[in-house]
């Protein structure tokens, strides 16, 4: 049987008894995958823990939907999912009837497959998603997430861009906050490694979609509608859809699991965009959903841009913080 390895690996990701290293930019064989791996002697905060097998290694999992520690009894390595708060959808600007706010950026997604630990007590941050904005206001960029032994051993992700009220520019973060209506400058800026920028407006009464893990955020449409969140970035090498949907992280999508989508743009005078796959919300006038929605907590989800000044648009999604190992 042919193998189907994955596509952009990262450094240290296995599959089917083989290891990528990025400096040779090859696949290597792996003979003893548990070879390395740090142990773990307590953490506190309550993880939620697990157990999962990919690609016929089976892992040990300690998940962090809030603050808490985790601490190594030996050096060597582990594999680490830090998730950030997702940012804030954002509503029209005072001012500018039928218009829309932009989509919130997700939060910054970072994973580093065999990443070097310590013996030591890492503390561990898990960032609260931004508050959708409300009464013309830009919505909130979310919290940073992290696990942090020191200035120089530590492992982070920059929370998600707020979405732009109408008539301005997306905000930078994680992933870019889309831009308002009435507007044709681009999105925010996304951070590289970590997410992508938000969409561009286009002059209409529609906002942008905010940036996803995955993929950019979608402009706003030229017909007013709201443009759709970009897509969160797929972790099947990571977590399986089965653990992932009884411990509540991420969205699965069938057998697929993602984390980071960008909130949608609201609409003015039409239909609001679709949340990206990864916990993005809706736009409002969302045939389905009606209101903006928020980002789905414990996913970085952006949350979704509204058209009422008075009404809150969507605020983003809790971050996360996955640390797995071979025992």
């Amino acid at each position: 049987m042919a193998l189907d390895f994955p596509d952009s690996p990262s450094n240290g990701q296995y599959y089917e008894g083989f290891v990528y290293d990025s400096t040779a930019g090859a696949w290597r064989i792996k003979e003893t995958p548990a070879q390395g791996y740090s142990a773990i002697s307590g953490t506190t905060g309550s993880p939620t823990t697990g157990t999962a097998t990919i690609s016929d290694i089976t892992y040990s999992y300690y998940i962090f939907k809030a603050d808490g520690s985790i601490t190594f009894s030996n050096s060597g390595v582990a594999d680490i999912l830090v998730v950030a708060g997702g940012g804030g959808g954002a509503t029209q600007n005072t001012g500018y009837s039928n218009e829309a706010g932009g989509g919130g950026g997700a939060g910054g997604c970072f994973v580093q497959y065999s990443a070097p630990v310590t013996n030591s007590t890492y503390t561990i941050t898990v960032g609260a998603g931004g508050a959708g904005g409300q009464g013309n206001a830009h919505g909130s960029i979310g919290e940073n997430s992290s696990m942090i032994a020191s200035a120089t051993d530590a492992f982070g992700a920059a929370g998600g861009g707020g979405g732009a009220r109408a008539s301005s520019a997306g905000l930078y973060g994680g992933s870019g906050g889309g831009s308002g209506s009435n507007q044709t400058a681009d999105g925010g800026t996304g951070l590289s490694g970590q997410g992508n920028n938000g969409g561009a407006g286009e002059g209409g009464s529609g906002g942008a979609g905010g940036g996803g893990a995955g993929a950019a955020g979608a402009d706003a449409e030229s017909n007013n509608y709201g443009g759709n969140g970009g897509i969160g970035r797929q972790l099947n090498a990571f977590i399986d859809s089965t653990l992932a949907t009884s411990a509540s992280v991420g969205e699965v999508s069938g057998s697929e699991v993602y984390f980071g989508g960008g909130g949608a743009g609201g609409a003015g005078t039409q239909i609001g965009g679709d949340g990206g796959l990864g916990g993005g919300g809706n736009g409002n006038n969302h045939p389905i959903t009606g209101n903006a929605q928020d980002g789905t907590a414990n996913t970085g989800g952006g949350g979704g841009g509204q058209e009422a000044d008075n009404t809150a648009a969507g605020a983003g999604g809790s971050g996360v913080v996955i640390v797995r190992v071979v025992e």
